[in-house]
């Protein structure tokens, strides 16, 4: 097979679409992925989470990563979009050369020189000056280490030292993080912005404890994992172009949310990523050649199992049972994908059983690398308005 191989990433792509653009980087191995300078509606709806699983899968299936950018010119400001989300910075950090739309080569200091006042606001918990609109990402990206540079992989608001911060520094990290993309962020009750910050800390917690090494305990030397804050709006058009990429369930999940005319949908969307194993290989010690779908659906059941946590001390949170009671409590919806299974749930009208149960797992056709978990919230029942 052709190493050299178009695969193109559209800037409106769908689930669907990701899907196969999977499995053509499975069989194919490409050593090039041709992307956009950003994602339509700021990758909204868990779609910048999924293109980051493929982005993974990539980095897993291929042997060296050639970035094919759609930049035409090398200037100061050339690689600013593209910094400007967590999708475009791993990417840039990952791959093992980059290319202007014209196949020039760019160094990747170069290309990376307009994240740098991004990071250092990050660092500093300047969250509102560092990224563009209403949208933050907080990033750990395990990287060989640039000439001249440090290992900045837990150099990071989420870390004290190489562990995850506590409940309390979480709470206010989620907090500020609010704040800095939802202009009425104060109206939001402190007890939600506490399951909030519940729900991210367990789910990141799950990937720094083991989405950096592979099943047999092995450090992964290209890595990453991150939080994605987006205060999105997003017109009826594009959610039915996401309903229909995304299967039956969700459909219907967005056929109760579609807002009438030209108005926009408002929610607030965050994604936590991770490009490691996945929940069943983590579960179950075996690689993927080994898992059959059955192994695969009962780690995810085991993973949603009341009292089911990655561990204990002050970095661990209650289990993923306790995502799901308190998304039904914000009239939230999920989306979870991890090697070849797909979890969806609704909670819009506060319906639904708050348990993962074996009907909700469905199968995939390919087995992509790591862990992507989404949800997303109506800003209008965050803010207490309905």
């Amino acid at each position: 097979m052709n190493k050299m191989s178009n695969i193109q990433l559209k800037r409106d792509v769908n689930f669907s679409e990701i899907e196969k653009l999977a499995e053509k980087i499975l069989a194919e191995k490409p050593e090039k992925l041709q992307i956009p300078n950003s994602l339509s509606f700021s990758g909204g709806f868990g779609m910048e989470g999924a293109i980051l699983q493929l982005l993974g899968t990539w980095f897993r299936a291929s042997s060296t990563h050639t970035l094919h950018t759609s930049i035409q010119d090398l200037k100061p400001d050339s690689f600013n979009d593209l910094c400007n989300s967590l999708f475009g910075l791993i990417a840039l950090r990952l791959s093992d050369s980059i290319l202007l739309s014209g196949k020039q080569e760019v160094n990747l200091v170069d290309a990376l020189r307009p994240a740098i006042p991004i990071l250092n606001n990050i660092r500093s918990e300047e969250f509102k000056s560092s990224f563009k609109g209403l949208y933050l990402a907080l990033p750990a990206i395990k990287s060989p280490v640039i000439r001249g540079g440090r290992d900045r992989e837990f150099d990071s608001p989420l870390y004290n030292k190489e562990e995850v911060v506590g409940a309390l520094k979480f709470n206010k990290i989620t907090f500020n993080a609010l704040s800095a993309i939802i202009p009425r962020a104060r109206d939001i009750d402190s007890s939600v912005v506490s399951h909030l910050s519940e729900i991210i800390r367990e789910l990141f917690t799950n990937t720094h404890r083991h989405g950096r090494a592979d099943v047999y305990g092995n450090p992964l030397d290209k890595n990453f994992r991150g939080i994605i804050f987006n205060s999105m709006s997003m017109n009826s058009s594009r959610l039915k172009d996401i309903a229909r990429s995304g299967g039956g369930d969700l459909t219907l999940f967005i056929a109760d949310w579609k807002p009438e005319g030209n108005k926009q949908f408002k929610a607030l969307d965050i994604t936590v990523v991770d490009s490691g194993p996945g929940y069943a290989r983590r579960w179950q010690k075996l690689d993927k050649d080994q898992l059959t779908i059955d192994l695969e659906k009962e780690s995810i059941l085991a993973c949603f199992t009341k009292h089911k946590s990655t561990g204990s001390g002050d970095s661990s949170g209650s289990g993923l049972s306790n995502v799901l009671s308190d998304l039904k409590a914000l009239r939230g919806w999920f989306r979870l994908r991890t090697g070849r299974t797909l979890v969806q749930k609704s909670f819009f009208n506060h319906d639904g059983v708050d348990t993962i149960e074996l009907k909700d797992i469905k199968e995939k056709k390919d087995f992509l690398e790591g862990v992507v978990f989404n949800v997303v919230i109506p800003l209008e029942s965050l803010l207490g308005d309905r």
